[in-house]
């Protein structure tokens, strides 16, 4: 709701500002105002930038820092939302670690707004002025913003349900919120003229339509088209209340405080996000000690950054002409003689109050937690069972992986893994043909198929990423089996379910059907002797806007395994690791492998159930896969010396590989490949 208040009030500043240069001079100066928005903008941004740069590399893993140095270029060129806006359709990112630059997105959308709005009011004013109509600059400078407004709405309304993810970042899909304010600022003269009664119910209900957007708009309504017209309107009945000299004081706005806050509100922008996401990683988010941090580091650095960065900089003589040396001597001697003191004192507070905020989150970070995670501690004749039980399931392999994964449950720091988490954390690896094989329009059938063309048996992959992960090792497993071959038909983000699901990404909604249904008639055209289905055990239903329920998630799977189960010789239900913290999150130079720990909820063990039902309807069988990743329903990020996963769920191919040999035998055991 935030950007949206500040989009208004940004139009109407900057268009009102605009517009009484022009009335005034006859001209708008691009020179002076590109100048203006750099100095104003760029010099404090510049400096979040470089820290939050810096300290990434200080406290995050080596892929997360490096993924912020690439945002903070994007954010320095300010195009941040049109890269955020990219990394949300994308479907392997968008489950991503949260950037700490991500709010870099509005002043990109702000930013690019004004690299067109300036030069459209200049070319309206002198095709005006070639007419001799002078008189009507104010007139169709509105008409042009309210066809800009209408316009960008109705786009926003249609990639709010189309596509939210573009849509929420989008230039096109925000710029009439820009617009409502420079609307104002063009009939800002028959504002003046409004009663002062009027003028104290526009405010009040302005103020009630903000306090009650930041309750009842939730995340799952369609934003910013039309939700955010709720925040925009508000904000636009507040500004106009207040326009003109007789406007009635509020003193909810007009107080001492409140100017002072909308004085740093930029460096309060600036600085909340990077200090929230950085402190997450010395202090648990749900503590006391952190919200209070929070609090205290982002008012003392936006404080700084204010009074040392933006204030000397706007006023400083860069920029300016001058006709003599001396003169410009003089303007920069006069410049020094006002900042050098506070710049000397200033900047000597703010050493000391880094050192002391670095210092008190790593003692943070030290400080026991007051709800320790839980590390199971198995008893030896526990153990021994849980590796029976996997050695009957998954053979020797499943045996030897339950020791190792008990090993890695009680590590106290991280072993050196190969391969490391850095080369792994946030990247797809899936083999490119695979990755290929799984997107919205994948190649050929031919292309997706592996081993011998001519192989009398045939297995058929569906399912989501999460199938799709499991894909190198029916490669491997085939590989002896000269006789079988692999069909690859799982689509990343397009669960195998009779269910409609939400998607951000607007081609995996378009496409998801038309892939299930190239499925189904695949298996029944092949007949296959075995069908292997994964699923990740997640979802939001698109009717309902509600995460799937396990009864739901069983229904759906029974109405699509009807149309196929009478053509598949064996079909198995092969179980996706559970899902847990984000690697890529949970990783970083401080961390421990307990903070990246999975535990199984009673959820997972739900859909499991559902499966094991469906299952059960047509004779099919369910491989559950825990004592792969886990011991006592607890699941460490690494097993002897491989990382599991690259994020939340999908495996990396060096586990994928480790773990083949137990996945061949469960097949075996299941009936799917013969003895």
């Amino acid at each position: 709701m935030g950007v949206d208040i500040f989009f208004v009030i940004s139009g109407f500043l900057i268009t009102g500002h605009l517009l009484r240069e022009h009335d005034k001079t006859g001209k708008i100066s691009f020179l002076s105002f590109y100048r203006r928005r750099t100095l104003r903008i760029v010099p404090a941004a510049v400096v979040v930038l470089i820290f939050t740069a810096a300290v990434s590399f200080i406290a995050f893993n080596a892929a997360r820092a490096s993924t912020v140095l690439q945002d903070s270029i994007w954010a320095l060129l300010f195009s941040a939302n049109w890269r955020f806006a990219i990394a949300g359709t994308d479907y392997f990112q968008a489950a991503s670690a949260v950037s700490p630059l991500q709010h870099f997105w509005s002043l990109a959308v702000e930013e690019q707004f004004y690299f067109v709005w300036p030069w459209l009011m200049v070319l309206i004013f002198a095709v005006l002025a070639k007419a001799g109509m002078k008189q009507s600059n104010r007139l169709a400078v509105g008409i042009a913003m309210a066809a800009i407004v209408g316009a960008s709405f109705a786009w926003s309304l249609a990639e709010s349900a189309s596509n939210p993810s573009v849509a929420y970042f989008s230039t096109f899909s925000r710029a009439w919120e820009l617009g409502v304010g420079a609307l104002l600022a063009v009939f800002a003269a028959l504002l003046v003229r409004m009663p002062f009664a009027l003028r104290s119910v526009l405010a009040w209900v302005g103020l009630v339509g903000l306090a009650f957007s930041l309750f009842f708009i939730t995340s799952g309504m369609a934003f910013p088209g039309p939700w955010a017209a709720l925040p925009v309107l508000s904000t636009a009945m507040v500004i106009a209340a207040g326009t003109g000299r007789h406007a009635p004081r509020n003193v909810l706005l007009a107080n001492p405080v409140s100017r002072y806050l909308g004085d740093i509100s930029y460096s309060l922008y600036l600085w909340h996000f990077p200090v929230i996401v950085l402190a997450g990683v010395f202090l648990r988010e749900d503590s006391a000690a952190f919200f209070l941090a929070v609090l205290a580091i982002t008012a003392v650095f936006s404080v700084g950054s204010y009074h040392l960065v933006e204030q000397p900089l706007q006023q400083a003589p860069l920029f300016r002409r001058f006709k003599h040396q001396s003169e410009r001597q003089r303007a920069f001697g006069s410049w020094m003689h006002q900042y050098g003191e506070r710049y000397k004192y200033g900047a000597l507070a703010m050493l000391v109050v880094v050192t002391m905020a670095v210092t008190g989150l790593a003692l943070g970070r030290n400080a026991p937690a007051t709800t320790p995670v839980a590390v199971p501690s198995v008893a030896p004749a526990e153990q021994k069972a849980a590796a029976s039980e996997a050695e009957t399931v998954f053979g020797p392999t499943g045996k030897q992986l339950t020791t190792e994964i008990q090993t890695a449950l009680g590590a106290q720091s991280w072993p050196e893994l190969s391969p490391a988490l850095d080369d792994v954390i946030g990247k797809s690896q899936t083999p490119a043909q695979v990755g290929l094989c799984q997107g919205s329009t994948p190649p050929s059938e031919s292309e997706c198929t592996y081993g011998s063309p001519t192989a009398s048996k045939t297995i058929v992959l569906v399912g989501d990423s999460t199938s799709a992960a499991y894909t190198k090792a029916f490669q491997d497993i085939i590989s002896s089996r000269p006789d079988w071959k692999v069909i690859q038909k799982s689509m990343g983000g397009c669960r195998f379910v009779d269910l409609t699901f939400a998607n951000d990404v607007a081609a995996i909604s378009e496409a998801c059907p038309a892939r299930i249904a190239s499925a189904v008639e695949t298996i029944n055209r092949v007949k296959p002797e075995l069908v292997v289905i994964t699923n990740g055990y997640k979802g939001t239903v698109k009717d309902t806007g509600k995460p799937v329920t396990s009864a739901e998630w069983g229904g759906g799977l029974s109405r699509l395994t009807a149309k196929f189960s009478a053509a598949a010789r064996k079909i198995v239900f092969l179980v996706p690791p559970p899902s847990g913290p984000s690697i890529e999150e949970c990783y970083d130079r401080f961390s421990k492998p307990s903070d990246c720990l999975t535990t199984v909820d009673g959820g997972w063990s739900q859909f499991l159930a559902s499966e094991q039902s469906v299952a059960r309807s047509i004779n099919a069988a369910v491989i559950d896969t825990r004592p792969l990743y886990c011991v006592s329903n607890s699941c460490p990020a690494f097993v002897g010396t491989t990382p599991v996963k690259v994020d939340h769920v999908h495996l990396t191919q060096a586990y994928v590989q480790k773990i083949t040999p137990a996945i061949e035998s469960a097949l075996v055991k299941a009936g799917g490949l013969g003895s």
